[in-house]
């Protein structure tokens, strides 16, 4: 999945555990502020703001983001995925503005195993409400070992 020189912003609100671990004050990257779209799927499935693997397996997620735009001049923004609608990534990569107007990159990268079917979206959050704008992004998904 992939976000290509947008600048439509992603309106966000103070989550009240600025620690990032209650995965629930997350807000879905969908819509006009993450355009999402599909580039060298290879098997996967792409649907607005998911990606479906076709085969069990062992899976390694990477993903970065180019912030063009943080929510204030000093907010923390992290990421998350969640699978299938349900459980969220134990991880949060964060990072930290030094300006509102400052560019930066977020990335994160680990291994999963996935089932047939199952599906991953994605998912932002900051410590301080404002607009978020992510310029271009690109999450892959690569099977690294089938196992079934």
């Amino acid at each position: 999945m992939t976000i290509t020189n947008n600048a439509v912003a992603i309106p966000l609100t103070a989550v009240a555990d600025t620690t990032f671990n209650t995965p629930s004050q997350f807000t879905l990257m969908t819509g006009a502020g993450s355009p999402w779209a599909g580039e060298h799927l290879f098997g996967l499935t792409f649907d607005v703001d998911k990606i479906t693997v076709p085969v069990t397996g062992v899976y390694m997620i990477n993903l970065w983001m180019s912030i063009k735009s943080y929510p204030s001049s000093s907010a923390r923004v992290a990421i998350n995925y969640r699978l299938n609608g349900g459980a969220y990534s134990t991880r949060t990569p964060a990072v930290k503005s030094g300006s509102a107007a400052e560019e930066d990159q977020l990335a994160g990268f680990g291994l999963l195993a996935l089932n047939t079917g199952d599906y991953l979206q994605l998912y932002v959050a900051s410590d301080t409400t404002g607009n978020l704008i992510i310029g271009d992004a690109n999450n892959t998904i690569t099977l690294v070992r089938q196992t079934a």
